[in-house]
């Protein structure tokens, strides 16, 4: 049988273990400038992951400043502007800090040609933020084939120096 001194160090470990594969973000800021960007992260519980992905894409690198989240993806395309939605269910994986699973939207408008492009665009985590009631959450990004989550993570931090 585990004594609870056994216990407290395990949650402490799996802790550690889930930190150090997140990159850290920068203070939060009561005198923040107004966000730059593109787009609201959106919260809905009845999203279904298979069901919402439009087209292809590939993650390159994902940046978070404050509560901006900067995704670069690469796709096919070059004739017509591409959308992106960024979408969560809401409820939040039981880890030490929790985890939110994110997932990216891609509509390529029908877009003819098959040029391979790189398209950065930003969205504000505000929402998500605020509706968890947690100072830190893990993102966790889910490419298109919802086969493994981009690595690395990102932890939001609403306490961490820059």
């Amino acid at each position: 049988m585990r004594t609870s001194k056994t216990i407290l160090v395990e949650i402490f470990v799996v802790s550690l273990l889930l930190v150090s594969g997140c990159k850290l973000v920068g203070p939060e800021n009561e005198e923040m400038p107004p966000s730059t960007a593109d787009g609201l992260i959106r919260v809905d519980a009845d999203i279904d992951p298979e069901t919402i992905r439009k087209n292809r894409f590939e993650f390159v690198d994902a940046s978070l400043v404050r509560r901006t989240l900067s995704l670069t993806v690469s796709v096919s395309g070059g004739c017509e502007d591409h959308d992106y939605q960024l979408v969560t269910q809401g409820a939040l994986l039981l880890s030490i800090p929790p985890g939110a699973n994110l997932y990216l939207i891609h509509e390529d408008n029908d877009d003819p040609c098959d040029a391979i492009i790189q398209d950065t665009v930003s969205f504000d985590i505000t929402p998500l933020v605020e509706s968890s009631g947690f100072e830190q959450i893990i993102l966790i990004l889910w490419p298109y084939d919802l086969d493994q989550p981009f690595e690395p993570s990102l932890l939001y931090d609403s306490e961490a120096g820059s």
